[in-house]
């Protein structure tokens, strides 16, 4: 049985890297080195280094979300990437756990590398913020 990791990135949504959204920037690389899965999910309230809170409250509405884009994979390929993640994210929060995966058996898909390839990509938007 292959051992799965899930690797996190906390980012702003305003973060950019080379004029870019940093979170789309991290999603087309991944996709680029062949990760099985990414997702970025918008959150609706957070604060992280600066301790500036910010949320999606209309009193206090915030241009700069917290956004977490979460990839899964092998341990081995999650690994590999580590090092790429590492030089595109300046700020933020990046976190590792292993991750049990359970594929639905009438919608996987094998490559020939034996490594399932899920059907789905999200730009996730909580709430309909």
């Amino acid at each position: 049985m292959n051992e799965w990791h899930q690797l996190n990135i906390y980012v702003g949504e305003a973060n950019h890297w080379k004029q870019q959204s940093l979170h789309a920037v991290l999603v087309e690389t991944a996709h680029a080195h062949g990760l099985a899965g990414a997702t970025v999910t918008r959150e609706i309230a957070g604060f992280g280094e600066k301790a500036r809170i910010r949320t999606t409250n209309t009193l206090a509405s915030s241009t700069d979300l917290p956004v977490v884009v979460t990839i899964v994979d092998q341990a081995e390929m999650i690994a590999q990437f580590i090092p790429v993640v590492q030089s595109i994210v300046q700020t933020g929060l990046i976190t590792l756990q292993p991750v049990s995966v359970i594929e639905p058996a009438i919608n996987s898909k094998q490559t020939s590398s034996n490594r399932p390839k899920f059907s789905f990509f999200s730009w996730n938007n909580r709430f309909g913020s």
